[in-house]
């Protein structure tokens, strides 16, 4: 994560390579390095292996007890949360969401949704009330932005 009004600089070495930037308040105005300021945040790097993961025994809005979840961070003003969510090989289930905009990408692995398998970078989403089914062959790893409650089952 990266602070507002701080540079901003985004690289990544490898035979793939994939950034999602998401913007937690606009409007997002680029602007030139010299115009940069510190407004007291500090810079967090994230990487799947770092992270504090809850399986799903831990989670009651989770029912399938091999799913690990990683809070990212959440806004208690928006009701936003963000997660990384591990799913394991073989996964059959849905992700419900309850009168909450859910939008899901997927990092790592593959994903079946809707009859198509959806690779790295890939995106679904539903604004309010939704209900989406999928499975995965291998282990699948998803960021998960949600503007309410979710569950996975």
């Amino acid at each position: 994560t990266q602070p507002a009004g701080e540079a901003h600089i985004t690289s990544a070495a490898g035979d793939f390579n994939m950034a999602y930037i998401e913007i937690q308040e606009g409007p997002y105005l680029v602007k030139p390095t010299d115009q940069a300021f510190d407004n007291g945040e500090r810079p967090i790097n994230m990487e799947q292996s770092n992270m504090g993961w809850i399986n799903g025994d831990e989670i009651t809005w989770i029912k399938e007890k091999e799913v690990s979840v990683a809070r990212l961070w959440n806004d208690s003003n928006s009701n936003i949360t963000t997660s990384l969510v591990k799913l394991p090989e073989g996964f059959e289930g849905a992700i419900k969401s309850k009168n909450a905009d859910l939008k899901v990408v997927v990092i790592q692995g593959s994903l079946n949704y809707s009859n198509e398998t959806l690779a790295p970078g890939s995106y679904f989403g539903s604004q309010g009330k939704g209900e989406h089914s999928i499975s995965s062959k291998e282990e699948t790893l998803l960021y998960i932005r949600s503007e309410g409650h979710y569950t996975i089952k």
